[in-house]
């Protein structure tokens, strides 16, 4: 290619004074001026592609990066042709020194670098931010006129390219929607935590009831009403000892009268006998078992005339007592147990529906134990702009069932109903990254009462589930930095009520005995674990967990003493202390799902449960 100096035709055939090259150098500048147009603007469109990539990728470094490149790439070359793509860039004078307007300089816009910068810097006199590089091809020299052929130099307008400053553009601030202010009530946002998938996860829990179980001690008596015939084996009158016979042996031998006789009536004869206990190998009917007692028994003659082989009437009877273990009144829901707050909560409101499932091992609903398959579904809902929430939960479990059958196996695997949980939350105080609100959660009676018989249809006793259960708390949050999170409770819980207990005393029917109060217990529950993210398609984040909930009684257990029944709770102070282990996977819209395992901590004799397995399911809204 020709340079802008070989290019000036006129002056180039002045000076030529052969013939031959005096044609030819008009026609070589055309070709010139051909080619290189096409060339000229490829370059223009392929700079400007770039800048628009850049642009794109590095809005607020945007223009500085674009000029620093674009001047870097044109004092890579310095050849001064006006068909150079890498030399005409970007440029707005003519590159060639001799062919440049005053004040400006080769490859570089008219008035940069601006004075009082550092020569020789690529990035001399360029502000941080400028709007835009402008994408106008460049003219081709015969366009442009030029010093010392008549014409004054065209200077660029403003317009054309900003002034040069050293006072730094600031880039107009995007809305970002995510980053965003949240409203009022908005806790969950302005805390980072979220009512989704990647928030702050609720507490696992790990309660069952109140107490251990209670001890019902149950005496039956069994009368025996029968004949005997009556023999005198020694003495007379009312020293006279009788021997009797139920059966056919030929010596008197089923049992005999015990002391002195007596009189049934004022001043007549003696005709009343007590007698001893009828034992093996007695034709009359012995004790029916190991447990039972002989309450003694009388022999009565028809006249007061005893003669030998005379029938008497004879009465006696047997006690048996039971020990049974009956679910404590203080559990709630009897079999199924009572919830508090702190079981999948936060103490944040929230919008959401949830699921509980808890597998309790070896709970002392029996002197055996029992295994509980509890579920709880349920909602929280919000209101006053996320600032108060409204809860339910209706827990129901396979369990022990409500009838408990003294001499025969009761069934372990009933599907029973429980006690309603309602809780009213409501934020007290609130900050960047702490939480703290309150509240009051009722358990209301909805379960079965508790019913014990024989096998045979006889009631022996009732406990009616009557209470009515107010449980203020107050919970507290703290979001930590790098993902780190505390969360707890404090809970009170107390019985207003008491629940009714009837007896059968003797044996006929079910009688009033009392009520039995449950004892007013405190719950302490604490919290910490680390959210996780996660970048995969249907898991969000992952949130290890570890807990420890305390449960104590806050007074002595109440009980009901009748006529050989106690109903109760036998321990007189309850403290239970139990470890929970859990993770926490946020799942893809707005779903959480936690597993967790609760474990006691000391103290054998308060425990409720050797083990228990947690999952809660969360579906946010």
């Amino acid at each position: 290619m020709l340079s802008n100096q070989e290019c000036d035709g006129g002056e180039l055939v002045k000076r030529t004074t052969n013939r031959r090259w005096r044609r030819a150098i008009p026609v070589a500048c055309c070709l010139s001026a051909l080619f290189a147009a096409p060339l000229n603007m490829a370059a223009g469109w392929a700079s400007d592609a770039q800048s628009e990539r850049t642009l794109a990728t590095e809005p607020t470094l945007r223009v500085a990066s674009t000029r620093i490149v674009g001047a870097a790439r044109r004092q890579s070359c310095d050849c001064g042709r006006w068909t150079c793509p890498i030399c005409q860039s970007g440029c707005d004078c003519l590159p060639s020194p001799l062919d440049c307007p005053p004040g400006t300089q080769p490859g570089l816009p008219p008035g940069w670098p601006p004075p009082g910068s550092e020569p020789g810097r690529l990035d001399s006199g360029l502000p941080p931010a400028v709007p835009q590089l402008p994408s106008t091809p460049l003219l081709p020299p015969d366009a442009v006129p030029r010093e010392g052929q008549g014409t004054a130099p065209i200077t660029p307008t403003p317009a054309t390219r900003p002034p040069a400053t050293n006072t730094p553009v600031t880039p107009p601030i995007t809305a970002n929607p995510t980053a965003a202010s949240p409203p009022i009530g908005g806790l969950a946002a302005s805390l980072g935590i979220g009512a989704g998938a990647a928030g702050i996860p609720n507490m696992v829990g790990d309660y069952f009831g109140g107490g251990s179980s209670s001890v019902a001690v149950i005496t039956r008596s069994i009368p025996v009403n029968i004949t005997a015939q009556g023999f005198s084996i020694g003495n007379s009158g009312p020293s006279a000892v009788i021997a009797f016979e139920t059966g056919t042996d030929s010596f008197p031998n089923d049992f005999f009268s015990v002391g002195a006789g007596t009189a049934s009536t004022v001043g007549g004869p003696i005709d009343t006998f007590a007698i001893s206990e009828p034992v093996p190998p007695s034709d009359a009917p012995v004790s029916p078992g190991p447990g039972a007692t002989f309450q003694g028994g009388t022999a009565v003659h028809p006249t007061g005339n005893i003669i030998d082989g005379d029938t008497w009437a004879v009465s006696y009877s047997f006690g048996e007592t039971y020990t049974v273990v009956l679910p404590s009144p203080g559990t709630g829901g009897v079999v199924v147990g009572r919830l508090k707050i702190a079981e999948n909560a936060s103490p944040l409101p929230r919008n959401r529906i949830f699921l509980n499932y808890s597998l309790f091992d070896n709970v002392p609903l029996t002197s055996g134990g029992v295994t509980v398959n509890r579920m709880t579904p349920g909602f929280e809902t919000t209101m006053l702009d996320e600032m108060v929430s409204f809860e339910l939960r209706a827990p129901m479990a396979v369990t022990l069932g409500n009838e408990i059958v003294v001499d025969s196996g009761s069934n372990l695997n009933s599907w029973e109903f429980g006690d309603l949980f309602l809780a009213i939350k409501a934020l007290l105080y609130r900050s960047e990254r702490t939480a703290l609100s309150v509240g009051m959660s009722v358990a209301l009676p909805t379960a079965q009462d508790i019913q014990v018989g024989l096998a045979d249809g006889t009631r022996l006793v009732d406990v009616k589930n009557q209470s009515t259960h107010l449980m203020p708390f107050v919970g507290g949050l703290v979001n930590g930095r790098n993902g780190y999170f505390a969360q707890g409770f404090a809970q009170l819980d107390f019985d207003t009520n008491g629940n009714t207990v009837n007896v059968n005393r003797t044996g006929r029917a079910l009688e009033y005995a009392g009520r039995v109060q449950d004892p007013s217990l405190l719950y302490l529950d604490v919290g910490v674990g680390r959210i996780i993210p996660v970048a995969r398609q249907r898991l969000r984040s992952v949130a290890p967990m570890i807990e420890l909930h305390y449960n104590r009684s806050l007074q002595d257990a109440d009980a009901v003493v009748t006529n050989g029944f106690r109903v109760g709770d036998p321990k007189q102070d309850i403290q239970v202390l139990n470890g929970v282990a859990a993770l926490s996977l946020g799942l893809r819209n707005n779903t959480n799902l936690t597993v967790g395992y609760a474990t006691p901590i000391g103290n054998s004799g308060d425990q409720m449960f050797d083990g228990e397995l947690r999952v809660l399911w969360n579906r946010f809204y």
